[in-house]
């Protein structure tokens, strides 16, 4: 019987594998992105990213591609370990990769590999990710049927970068360091920069930035380094770093934030342009090679329009399907800055989120919009949010988590979180970082609806975590019912009123014991957001 190519794969590894307990699963499905994101002369290199992804051991993917126009070159993956060689039979590639050894798979968003592709003939095709078999190390696997993929042209055999007009930066420039930084002024209308190979050896620990007009992008000495480590020995004489960007036409934008707004049942209007980044290494001679991914993250900061409204605003990744990758960004001074670990097509937009059952008068309407838009909350489901719905454990620990961008290091200690749970990596780095407690020391309660009291004493310590501020506050003699707060829970409470964290219920009622709704977390949340 003919054996699938994954399974040829897995099975030259299983000798090394012994039992490994599995890994916290996360709170969503897998999604999975193909994208284009980078060409040069003849040559595309097409990316697979994974989001949510859990335990990530091997794979086995399925493309199909234009054979006529298109004729694969080489495969990469992230995972380490090792591939088996592509099989190509008429218009269809299928690929599989498989770490080795008694270890964890990946887990988290990331770029799982790439495809690279020379251009047969010119004009416009399409690469098409069909499936992937996602095996975890226990050597459990689950298929995926996708539908994603990504256009790529070639309007004609383009001449290298560095001879399109470019900013070239020699290496006195880079040796002009003031205050541990590097900055190069690049003239309005270029779009591609040009740095030494060994740009990295020239400015060591000290950071560089590129700014252009309303755009400055911060490119780390790991990531430069990278793009060092991609050529050989012979291939670094003459070779240059290429950054550059395009803003896409009026015309691919409009279509993508229609695309957008359909997929995130949202309104997505995009404050400013859409621009496609790209970062790679030129060789001498014209080979190009390009960094899919980051070893640091790149910063980018953009120049925002002060009309919009800024708590609707986000940076976001954005696909040629109109699937959006959420990269947070913070506001100031005019500019939104925000870290990528990739580069292909991104923006800043506004996602203005609404649900049938809280109405422009709700009195949480700004705050559950803002959480909205920053992909803290989620409704129940496509059009509900439920605002007076009674809020567990686990999602308030879900809404601080995200709020704060936390990310789980380990397993949880508690009994009752599974790691098979939707919020086993949410509770685990709200543990970690000593937010939450349990209601003992190995029962967390998860599923229990969360009180008032219990809300107030989460939120400060979150922000004590975050501030690094130690803030107390004594007894608030005003609450009526201040009797009734646990003793363990009277500093915390007061602590969460003197700051703003948090409100009575009316008439100087603070109702401890009482359940909390969807609606007024959010807007603790916020009130939390505000004091960072």
């Amino acid at each position: 019987m003919k054996r699938n190519l994954l399974t040829l794969l897995i099975m030259t590894v299983l000798s090394s594998l012994l039992s490994f307990p599995a890994s916290a699963n996360v709170e969503k499905t897998p999604t999975f992105r193909i994208t284009s994101i980078g060409a040069s002369n003849n040559q595309v290199v097409v990316s697979m990213t994974g989001k949510n992804v859990v335990d990530l051991y091997g794979y086995e993917a399925r493309f199909t591609f234009d054979p006529n126009h298109l004729e694969l070159v080489e495969t990469t993956s992230t995972l380490g370990g090792f591939s088996i060689s592509p099989k190509i039979n008429s218009n269809e590639i299928v690929i599989a990769h498989t770490k080795t050894g008694n270890v964890l798979g990946k887990s988290g968003d990331f770029v799982i590999g790439t495809l690279t592709f020379k251009y047969k003939q010119l004009g416009q095709s399409t690469v098409a990710w069909k499936s992937i078999k996602a095996v975890d190390h226990n050597l459990g696997y689950q298929t995926y049927s996708l539908m994603e993929s990504a256009s790529v042209s070639s309007a004609k055999m383009e001449t290298p970068p560095h001879v399109l007009g470019s900013v070239d930066v020699s290496k006195q420039e880079l040796n002009n360091i003031k205050d541990g930084k590097v900055v190069i002024e690049v003239a309005d209308g270029k779009q591609t920069v040009l740095l030494p190979a060994k740009a990295a050896e020239i400015i060591g620990n000290n950071k560089l930035e590129l700014k252009f007009k309303d755009l400055s992008v911060y490119l780390p000495v790991e990531v430069l380094k990278s793009l060092q480590d991609l050529l050989s020995f012979d291939e670094m004489e003459d070779a240059k770093i290429s950054f550059s960007f395009n803003k896409v036409s009026l015309e691919v934008k409009n279509d993508l934030l229609t695309k957008a707004s359909n997929k995130a049942k949202a309104k997505i209007t995009a404050n400013g342009d859409i621009i496609d980044y790209s970062l790679c290494v030129i060789t001498a001679k014209g080979k190009v090679q390009t960094l899919t991914t980051f070893n640091k993250p790149i910063t980018v900061k953009l120049k925002v329009n002060y009309s919009a409204q800024s708590s609707l605003l986000g940076h976001y990744f954005i696909t040629d399907s109109g699937e959006l990758e959420y990269a947070g960004g913070v506001i100031a001074e005019g500019y939104m800055t925000a870290e990528v670990s990739h580069f292909s097509k991104y923006a800043v937009l506004s996602y203005d989120k609404s649900f049938e059952d809280v109405s422009d008068t709700h009195w949480a309407i700004l705050a559950i919009k803002e959480l909205a838009a920053k992909h803290v909350v989620i409704g129940v489901n496509d059009t509900q949010f439920l605002p007076n719905a009674n809020i567990t454990r686990a999602e308030f620990a879900a809404f601080v988590v995200r709020a704060l961008g936390l990310k789980a290091a380990g397993i949880s200690s508690f009994a009752d979180v599974s790691n098979k749970a939707w919020y086993a990596s949410i509770v685990t780095a709200a543990e970690e970082t000593g937010i939450i407690k349990g209601r003992s020391e190995f029962v967390f309660a998860p599923n229990e609806t969360i009180t008032r009291e219990e809300m107030a004493a989460i939120i400060v310590r979150a922000y004590q975590y975050k501030t690094g501020i130690q803030a107390t506050a004594e007894q608030h003699t005003t609450f009526i019912d201040v009797k009734e707060i646990s003793a363990w829970a009277k500093t915390d409470v007061n602590t969460a009123f003197e700051l703003g964290l948090i409100s009575g219920r009316g008439d100087w009622h603070f109702a401890p014991k009482e359940w909390s709704t969807r609606a007024e977390s959010s807007q603790i949340i916020v009130n939390l957001l505000k004091k960072l």
